[in-house]
């Protein structure tokens, strides 16, 4: 999956508004354990097209994986454990701070709805 994404950023110590273009490139794919449960897994990249906001964060690159279960056709539910670099100031070297815990619940509508 490819995106286009436009970010702002009000910045309230010298009151500017920054907008920055970037491109983000996710793939993302699970594995099946049986018929029920699976493991999901992805990596994101992100490409900025313009620098104009100063980041915190790194920003570069985003993985993830996890734990997932399929009660039925049209419920899903995940758990997934994200890794993304980040540093706590702009002048400070990136370094791995950042885990992030993500329950995702999905609900499959029928085609029957969609008509």
């Amino acid at each position: 999956m490819i995106k286009l994404e436009e970010r702002f950023n009000y910045e309230t110590k010298n009151w500017t508004l920054n907008f920055e273009l970037r491109i983000r490139y996710k793939l993302s794919g699970k594995i099946s354990i049986g018929k029920k449960w699976y493991i999901p897994f992805y990596g994101e990249g992100f490409l900025p097209i313009s620098n104009e906001i100063e980041e915190i964060y790194k920003n570069k690159e985003r993985i993830g994986f996890g734990m997932g279960h399929k009660p039925n056709k049209e419920w899903q539910i995940a758990f997934l454990f994200n890794w993304q670099g980040s540093r706590t100031g702009i002048i400070e070297d990136i370094h791995v701070s950042d885990y992030i815990y993500q329950i995702q619940i999905r609900k499959v509508w029928n085609k029957v709805f969609l008509k």
